[in-house]
């Protein structure tokens, strides 16, 4: 996400204005601003609707933080939770949940420009000029073109996804009817890389369903790979099906390179380090299923169909490097991004063969392009670190939980969503802890960075070089 650069040649807002008045005018000219904004207010009202008495089975309100948590993790799409989402809410507070989860996927200020897209029939400069920033596109007369494959896309994947589970739910719930709302729940969730399920085993109950595995597998996925990877996807299956001839961009093969090798590798190491525990006593074509699954899922969905308290330490630990790698950019998941971890594992084998540029398949790297690779896995762990202290000392964890609230930290700042079962032990002051991670994992750490900060004028001199010693 490249949301730090401010919006240039918009007019000054005229004199007299009022403090609230300014202050909305500071956030709708930045888009870091207006994306941190976005989310905050989407926490907050869906925070106020989980309070109603409409929203829950129990007795009285939802308690605050409880409320913000759920709300946080909805809008978030991180799947952490601290009360049973199919038993505790009622269905006006399951829809809620649902919208945020919509909501929070495809992001506040991209449904803002398409109902402007809508109205007005063409994108503003300044809506135009900040998906730019957002998508991290190189014009932004593409603004208008991506907008309309996300949407379409959206929609798409999330009908095809609930029609499919629709056979699946059938044989579990009562009703037609039932059944159809759950597939509709569940194909949101996993299509937006969210995690909420409205079962108490998560997807458990469906662990040797080759329907249900590949359904769900498919939507956690292509939710994750991005939106512009979707649509260069679309487009190079559209141009071979008429014979023309399309170059694939560096960024979609990055990315399917990727996905493929941490989903495949992820799930041999998966089923190497728990054949003897929570896959023990399957059937092959069931652990298979089951190692694939999570694999898929740990890097930013949050389903699950093990018991992840039962996982032993290589499993747990195999799970949070996945977590910290996350999704794609540009995609509904979280995580440091896949292109990160590929910009710098190209960065290493170009130090090593010492060679000055940074090549991908033969092309070479802009050096903004790496340096910003870099900064942004740098931010991210910072973050992570940060909010791991501090859940750790409001929590008075001992030695012997130390794995589980790291666990527990990078499930939330990678927006994944699974748990060794801590979340609902958490204290108050533990759960705004993660409530701040959630929220920094998905808005990410540098775009905070950017709200916070002012745009500086470039400097008009350059110091002198001295070398450094490293490593």
């Amino acid at each position: 996400m490249n949301a730090g650069r401010r919006v240039a040649d918009e007019p000054p807002g005229p004199p007299g204005l009022s403090p609230l008045a300014r202050l909305l005018q500071e956030v709708a000219a930045s888009p870091a601003r207006a994306v941190a904004a976005s989310f905050v207010a989407l926490i907050a009202a869906g925070t106020l609707l989980l309070m109603l008495p409409l929203s829950s089975r129990a007795q009285g309100p939802m308690p605050f933080v409880d409320a913000l948590f759920t709300a946080t993790s909805a809008c978030c799409v991180t799947g952490l939770i601290v009360v049973d989402t199919g038993k505790y809410f009622t269905a006006f507070g399951q829809v809620v949940i649902l919208l945020l989860i919509q909501l929070g996927g495809l992001g506040i200020m991209t449904l803002s420009a398409f109902v402007g897209l809508l109205v007005r029939r063409r994108l503003s400069l300044r809506s135009s000029r900040a998906l730019r920033d957002i998508l991290d596109l190189q014009f932004s007369q593409e603004a208008t073109a991506i907008l309309w494959a996300i949407v379409r896309l959206t929609l798409a994947f999330e009908a095809a996804g609930a029609a499919v589970l629709l056979f699946v739910f059938v044989q579990r719930e009562p009703t037609l009817a039932r059944a159809a709302y759950s597939a509709v729940f569940h194909s949101v969730s996993a299509f937006c890389n969210a995690g909420f399920s409205l079962y108490s085993d998560s997807m458990t109950a469906f662990r040797g369903s080759l329907l249900a595995n590949a359904t769900m597998a498919g939507l956690i996925v292509a939710g994750g790979l991005g939106f512009v990877v979707l649509r260069d996807v679309y487009g190079l299956a559209r141009a071979r099906l008429r014979g023309e001839r399309q170059r694939m961009s560096v960024q979609t093969r990055l990315m399917l390179y990727i996905a493929g090798a941490l989903i495949f590798g992820g799930a041999l190491a998966f089923a190497l380090a728990e054949r003897g525990g929570v896959l023990r006593g399957l059937d092959g074509e069931e652990a298979a299923l089951a190692a694939l699954f999570q694999s898929i899922t740990a890097r930013t969905a949050g389903f699950n169909t093990v018991d992840i308290s039962a996982l032993g330490a290589p499993a747990l630990l195999l799970l949070i490097c996945l977590m910290i790698i996350g999704a794609g950019p540009g995609s509904t998941g979280g995580g440091i991004k896949t292109s990160t971890v590929g910009i710098i594992l190209a960065s290493v084998r170009s130090m090593v063969s010492r060679r000055e540029d940074v090549e991908i398949f033969r092309r070479r790297l802009p050096p903004a392009t790496v340096r910003k690779a870099f900064v942004v896995a740098a931010a991210y762990l910072g973050y992570l670190v940060l909010g791991l202290g501090l859940l750790l000392v409001v929590e008075h964890a001992s030695k012997a939980r130390f794995l589980d609230m790291f666990f527990e930290a990078v499930s939330a700042m990678g927006t994944v969503g699974l748990s060794t079962g801590v979340t609902p032990t958490l204290s108050p002051a533990g759960r705004l802890v993660v409530v701040a991670l959630m929220y920094g994992g998905r808005v990410g750490p540098l775009t905070l960075v950017a709200a916070m900060g002012q745009p500086a004028a470039p400097p008009a001199y350059r110091y002198a070089e001295e070398p450094v010693m490293i490593g």
